[in-house]
């Protein structure tokens, strides 16, 4: 069964089972503003669950798919939870080793991956978006040939010994640098490994 495409199809999951309540107007009634709030829910996060804009979206998200693998029932829900992590959690926890795109401004968009990587050909701005507080995630930073290419962080970033590392400048090295979003525009930021 492939997941429901609205709050009708979402009702035809339900079957009988006999129970006089199941009959009773009060149960349509139910039935009805649960209708609603699943509307109201796919109208937020998209029916597949795969336009999560914030945290409280990830919430409602989680709500939804939750839904879909009850409603469906048996092996349905195994694999309507698995679905759903794959599409909403899996990039974010398991995130791939994505390579940034080298411009003026690198952006580094968390929600997509926790692992970025980047080669500089020019000193570069880095700005982050789609961070949640709690989060953790590192940049590998490797200079081109001739090399000593500088980066300009962004802010809020408090640094381990107080002050942002100097970068390696030599051509072909790479530094690797964490960071944990703490508060809603702070960093903790640290070197992993540097002259690699």
């Amino acid at each position: 069964m492939g997941f429901p495409t609205d709050a009708t199809d979402l009702s035809t999951t339900r079957a009988s089972s006999g129970n006089d309540y199941l009959d009773t107007p009060d149960h349509l009634v139910h039935h009805e503003a649960e209708d609603e709030v699943i509307t109201q829910l796919q109208g937020l996060v998209g029916t597949y669950s795969s336009q999560v804009q914030s945290s409280h979206n990830y919430k409602l998200a989680f709500v939804l798919g939750i839904y879909h693998a009850i409603a469906t029932g048996g092996e349905q829900f195994i694999w309507g939870l698995k679905r759903f992590l794959d599409r909403i959690y899996a990039p974010s926890i398991y995130g791939q080793l994505k390579t940034a795109v080298d411009q003026a401004t690198v952006i580094f968009n968390i929600r997509e991956s926790t692992r970025w990587q980047v080669t500089l050909t020019d000193n570069r701005i880095f700005s982050i978006t789609d961070c949640e507080i709690g989060q953790s995630f590192y940049i590998r930073i490797k200079q081109d040939d001739p090399g000593s290419r500088t980066v300009t962080w962004w802010g809020g970033i408090n640094w381990a010994g107080g002050s942002a590392p100097t970068l390696t400048k030599t051509a072909n090295k790479t530094d690797v640098v964490g960071f944990i979003k703490t508060a809603a525009a702070a960093y903790d930021g640290f070197v992993i490994g540097q002259n690699i």
